[in-house]
């Protein structure tokens, strides 16, 4: 009898314990309030969308107007107009070159005697002299003549001078290229080892005629 008061008391004491857990758990927590699905989503302002920025009065005149924009036909007509107010020395300027007449006095193979060559026609004639290299040959030339007319009437200049063989060429100048590969006053170093005997012509000096070289 005194067991079943016992087991009585313990089973008594766990339900309160339990209860007592349950609502101390229970008390604690939070509550979650459902969306109402029945309530409408509110609508976000987009703004006006019908709305043309390019429809104002004011934005259709002004390409038309202050930037008209040319036809094939006036574009055509301006270029032709272009080309024609440029001379055709100056279109080849554009393309870096362009070609003269100059009239040809001596050559070499070698820098030194074309070197002295030039300085000494550059002391006879009024024109500019330059000293053209033209593989293998080192040429002195006279002359930037516009066409061949004008080169004819310069040469019997260049015959009287002593250049009895000069004669008239057509040459095409780069116009980024340096007239002149050397200073005239420091030959390279090799022409500076060849010597020359006085009693002979050098080998490296060539005929003047055109069909020699």
């Amino acid at each position: 009898m005194m067991n079943l008061k016992n087991i009585y008391r313990f089973a008594t004491v766990a339900i309160i314990i339990s209860l007592a857990q349950f609502l101390m758990t229970g008390g604690c927590r939070g509550t979650f309030e459902r969306p109402d699905e029945s309530r409408p989503e509110e609508k976000r302002d987009t703004g006006d969308s019908s709305f043309d920025p390019m429809g104002l009065p004011s934005d259709s005149d002004i390409i038309p107007e202050k930037y008209p924009l040319l036809t094939m036909a006036d574009t055509a007509a301006n270029a032709k107009d272009t080309l024609n107010d440029v001379s055709s020395k100056t279109v080849d300027s554009l393309l870096e070159y362009y070609e003269t007449y100059r009239i040809q006095l001596y050559s070499s193979n070698t820098y030194g005697p074309a070197s002295r060559e030039m300085g000494i026609a550059r002391e006879v004639f009024d024109q500019a002299v330059h000293l053209d290299y033209e593989v293998p040959y080192y040429k002195v030339r006279v002359g930037d003549f516009a066409d061949r007319k004008e080169a004819e009437e310069y040469l019997p200049a260049a015959i009287e001078a002593g250049y009895s063989n000069a004669w008239i060429v057509k040459v095409t100048i780069n116009v980024q290229e340096v007239e002149e590969s050397y200073d005239e006053d420091i030959p390279p170093l090799i022409d500076s080892l060849e010597v020359y005997p006085d009693n002979r012509e050098s080998e490296d000096e060539q005929s003047q005629y055109p069909e020699d070289q």
